[in-house]
C-alpha cells in the first residue's frame, strides 16, 4: 500500500501525517520545525507473515510515546529502522543512540521513546520492520538491551538491511506464501543482529543459527553469480564450514553452481 499526503492542500498536509503515522505505526505524538510549510511525505505498508515492513520519507519531525500512550495502544512490537535519509536518534530507557545514518537502531512500542531528525534541509527516509515480541528469536529482557544502540548494517546486518530493502521495493508483487517466508527469515536476522550486538549469538535457537547461515549463504551467492570462480568449496571456505556442513544445509540441494 502507497501513502502521501502530497494531494492534499498545504495547511492540511502535517496533521494528516501525525494521524497517520499514529494510526499506522502506534499511538505517538509528533512535532516539526516544517509543520506549517510544505510538508509533502510518503509512505507504504507491507505485511510480511508476522512482520510488517514500512517505508516512511518525510520532512524533519520530532517523535514521542509516553506511558500514556502505551496504556492506551501496546501492540507488544519492537521497531527496528534501517536510517537511510537525514540521520536521526533515538533515546529509550535512557539509552541513547547518537545520530544513526546508514545504520539500524531499534525501540521497543510497548515503553516510551524520544526520536528526533535534526533539521538539516532535507527528507529522512526510513525502513521500518515491526517484528512481535514472540516472534523475535530472543527473550524480551535480552532484547531490550540493545534498544537505542547503533546496530551495523554490514555482515549479517548487510543481509538483514538487503532484505527489508527487497521487501519494501518488490514486496507488492509477491506472493502471500512468499512474503510469509521473508517475514520470519527477517525475524531471524534481526535476533541474530542483535544477539550479536548483545555478544550472545550461541543463545540463539539451533534453528534460527542455521535459518541465518542460509541466508549469508544465498546473499554471498547472489552477490557472486558471475565469478567463475564460484563453486561450493568456495561457497565453504568463505563461511568457514566443511563441505559436509554446507551440503547439510537442505537449501543447498536446489542451488545451482557451477
Amino acid at each position: 500500500m502507497e501513502i502521501s499526503n502530497a494531494h492534499l492542500p498545504a495547511p492540511d498536509r502535517f496533521g494528516y501525517w501525525a494521524e497517520l503515522v499514529s494510526d499506522q505505526l502506534a499511538r505517538m505524538r509528533i512535532t516539526s520545525p516544517v509543520a506549517s510549510r510544505d510538508f509533502v511525505a510518503h509512505a507504504s505498508l507491507t505485511q510480511a507473515g508476522p512482520v510488517r515492513v514500512a517505508w516512511f520519507r518525510s520532512p524533519p519531525a520530532h517523535l514521542s510515546r509516553t506511558w500514556a500512550d502505551v496504556r492506551a495502544d501496546d501492540p507488544g512490537v519492537y521497531q527496528l529502522m534501517l536510517v537511510t535519509g537525514a540521520p536521526l536518534w533515538v533515546q529509550q530507557r535512557r539509552q541513547d543512540s547518537g545520530l544513526v545514518h546508514g545504520a539500524l537502531t531499534m525501540f521497543d512500542l510497548s515503553e516510551p521513546f524520544r526520536g528526533h531528525v535534526p533539521d538539516r534541509g532535507h527528507d529522512t527516509e526510513v525502513i521500518i520492520a515491526q517484528i512481535p515480541h514472540d516472534v523475535l528469536p530472543l527473550p524480551v529482557d535480552r532484547a531490550r538491551r540493545a534498544l537505542a544502540a547503533p546496530l551495523a548494517a554490514s555482515g549479517v546486518g548487510g543481509v538483514l538491511a538487503d532484505l527489508m530493502m527487497s521487501i519494501r521495493a518488490r514486496g507488492a508483487a509477491c506472493e502471500p506464501q512468499d512474503l510469509e517466508r521473508m517475514g520470519w527469515m527477517l525475524a531471524d536476522l534481526a535476533g541474530a543482529v542483535i544477539a550479536r550486538h548483545l555478544d550472545a549469538y550461541e543463545q540463539l535457537p539451533v534453528q534460527t543459527r542455521q535459518d541465518v547461515m542460509r541466508a549469508r549463504i544465498l546473499s554471498f551467492i547472489d552477490a557472486n553469480l558471475a565469478d567463475p570462480r564460484l563453486a561450493p568449496a568456495t561457497v565453504a571456505g568463505f563461511h568457514n564450514l566443511s563441505l559436509r556442513a554446507l551440503h547439510a544445509l537442505s537449501f543447498f540441494r536446489t542451488a545451482t553452481i557451477r
